[in-house]
């Protein structure tokens, strides 16, 4: 969190938009909305940007079941003509599945 701030914050000085990819889990997901959520905005200029969120869609059985409450990005961006929430209960706003977490640990 603290490289994305960096990044960030000099990207911003160069007038250059911060688009953070992510391919993993649900958890990285829900950081990265976080993260995404704290960026500057940048206004004026030739290329006006709002932040985005970017990640892989395609079926992920760590995204889709390893929260208790599921994120459903692209359920939430399809009514809402392309917006997000960012999860809001404490730490990063989101709890896992335990049954899940049990059924794959490794020990």
């Amino acid at each position: 969190m603290s490289e994305f701030a960096k990044i960030s914050t000099l990207a911003s000085t160069c007038g250059i938009p911060v688009i953070p990819h992510v391919w993993g889990c649900a958890v990285t997901i829900a950081l990265n909305m976080h993260l995404i959520a704290a960026l500057p905005d940048a206004p004026g200029g030739l290329f006006q940007f709002e932040p985005m969120l970017e990640y892989d869609t395609t079926p992920n059985h760590f995204r889709e079941s390893l929260l208790s409450e599921p994120l459903d990005v692209l359920a939430q961006v399809r009514s809402s003509g392309g917006w997000v929430t960012v999860p809001d209960k404490p730490g990063i706003g989101v709890g896992l599945d335990e049954a899940f977490v049990r059924k794959y640990r490794v020990n």
